[in-house]
């Protein structure tokens, strides 16, 4: 178990499968809405962090 929020989505170690699609697109989804959030509050570095893990589930959810 890893202490680190969302860490699992850039580990080398992490495994997903066909079950996981679900969640992985709420999680897309979930990010998506946060990215919009935080453009309508100028907060920068949230977009960044946002953007950053919204990529990388999208590239997990096309492989």
């Amino acid at each position: 178990m890893c202490d680190f929020a969302d860490a699992c989505y850039f580990c080398g170690k992490n495994v997903t499968t066909k079950e996981h699609v679900p969640t992985l697109t709420k999680k897309y989804e979930t990010k998506l809405e946060l990215i919009k959030d935080s453009e309508e509050r100028g907060w920068e570095k949230e977009i960044a962090c946002h953007n950053r893990m919204a990529e990388c589930v999208k590239e997990i959810l096309v492989m």
